[in-house]
């Protein structure tokens, strides 16, 4: 992916996909890095409001997204990339799950 901005269906997929060419592997793991600095980026962002009440379940789902997302870094760094296919196809099933949002 050359910018990722929104992390949804299609890029986790496009990630993923990326995952059965063995010479993608780098790009997939600077995909991800990138995935998790936009989740911990809006993570603070919600930390930084916590006066809203909604904005605890917003911050809660973005930690385990994150959490989702640097399992996925640790199987590929260890060489296992169908279990990293799997969790990424999980991941794609929870964003698929939500509501779409503005710009999705």
């Amino acid at each position: 992916m050359d910018q990722i901005i929104v992390v949804n269906v299609e890029t986790v997929r496009a990630a993923r996909e990326k995952l059965d060419k063995t010479d993608k592997t780098g790009e997939v793991i600077a995909d991800i890095t990138k995935m998790i600095d936009i989740k911990k980026t809006l993570l603070w962002r919600a930390d930084a409001g916590t006066c809203c009440g909604s904005l605890c379940t917003i911050a809660s789902s973005l930690s385990s997204e994150i959490a989702i997302l640097e399992k996925t870094l640790s199987v590929i760094e260890k060489s296992d990339i169908d279990s990293a296919k799997q969790i990424l196809e999980e991941y794609e099933q929870i964003l698929a799950s939500r509501p779409k949002t503005a710009g999705q």
